[in-house]
């Protein structure tokens, strides 16, 4: 082979080496860098960026918009063992790309999670009200439904690893 086609190759080489190296991140996604599976760097600015090739580096992406759950109907008793049809949903978004890529790792998995934590909630909420207390006009102030804890509770589900 002579020296033309050496170099030609290791420019083609260097190429195919420098595009897979860079990504860009968009302004409705973050990324957190994996080196290895380990997290290395986490990414929320639109732009383009780079990193080592694979098998070194993976960019694993989130949407950072923020999402709806909708969980369908579900039939849940009150205190005074009246049934009704409650239909939940979530908005959501993840706010630490990497706690979440460490706990939870998709979407799915977020998604599942929250919505048994919200099926239980509503459940205890509604068991500790009348119905009649769920149809009255109240004027003043907020009515407090979900129980005090479900923010922290999601929070720290979360967080476990």
């Amino acid at each position: 082979m002579n020296s033309t086609g050496i170099t030609a190759g290791l420019t083609v080489l260097l190429l195919a080496i420098a595009g897979s190296s860079a990504y860009t991140i968009d302004s409705s996604e973050v990324a957190v860098v994996t080196e290895f599976g380990a997290p290395v760097a986490v990414r929320t600015e639109p732009g383009l960026y780079f990193r080592a090739p694979w098998p070194i580096h993976q960019v694993e992406r989130f949407d950072s918009r923020s999402k709806l759950l909708n969980i369908e109907a579900k039939e849940q008793l009150t205190q005074d063992g009246i049934n009704i049809v409650v239909e939940p949903y979530v908005v959501w978004k993840i706010s630490n790309p990497q706690v979440f890529l460490e706990s939870l790792g998709s979407t799915e998995t977020a998604e599942a999670r929250l919505k048994d934590l919200v099926v239980d909630s509503v459940g205890k909420g509604l068991g500790r009200r009348q119905y009649d207390d769920l149809l009255q006009v109240q004027t003043s102030g907020s009515v407090e439904f979900m129980p005090a804890g479900v923010l922290s509770e999601v929070q720290t589900v979360a967080a476990e690893r």
